[in-house]
């Protein structure tokens, strides 16, 4: 993901006109989610979704606009460009904003946390066993998240780790329940 974000940055940077000034922001996560309830899978799925944040300043005026990536980079190149020029017809119609904060640079960064999290064929069988004899309800979530940030002043930042939690009731068999999650 982080390529693709330097990609449409990059793109949206370089087509800059004179007096624009751009922000662009990234966010999204890769993960599996797993619904347990009387100790059995009852839902599980995953979720590979990512947004892409455009903010246009010109003259003082500020205009923002997203849209949800594709993943493919020559859609969502084109889908990034085709919303850069919504902005840029949109901008000129505001009003001046007396709050416009302009972008700076203040630096870079890149940071990555990979962790050992179970693969997604493996979990399923590797949680159950653990909650066998026992009436637990709750979910299992696990993949990584996501975030980046670039300007036209040349700051770009860039995130990502690994995480997992497991989020659970243990339920006796006169109901009452004691709650827990595991991280």
């Amino acid at each position: 993901m982080e390529q693709l974000f330097n990609q449409l940055s990059e793109t949206l940077l370089n087509n800059l006109n004179a007096g624009e000034h751009l922000k662009v922001a990234i966010g999204g996560e890769n993960s599996q989610f797993v619904r347990f309830s009387q100790s059995k899978v009852r839902q599980s799925g995953l979720v590979d979704d990512a947004s892409l944040s455009i903010v246009l300043i010109k003259d003082d005026r500020t205009c923002s606009g997203s849209f949800t990536l594709t993943g493919n980079i020559d859609i969502d190149e084109a889908t990034a460009m085709e919303e850069m020029n919504r902005l840029r017809t949109e901008v000129g119609t505001l009003p001046k904003d007396p709050f416009v904060v302009m972008p700076e640079d203040t630096g870079s960064s890149q940071e990555e946390h990979n962790g050992s999290l179970l693969n997604d064929e493996e979990a399923v069988s590797a949680l159950s066993p653990a909650m066998q004899g026992v009436d637990l309800a709750g979910i299992w979530a696990s993949g990584r998240i996501f975030s980046g940030n670039a300007n036209s002043a040349g700051q770009k930042h860039w995130f990502a780790t690994d995480t997992f939690s497991l989020d659970y009731s243990l339920i006796t068999t006169d109901e009452r329940m004691v709650k827990g999650t595991y991280a």
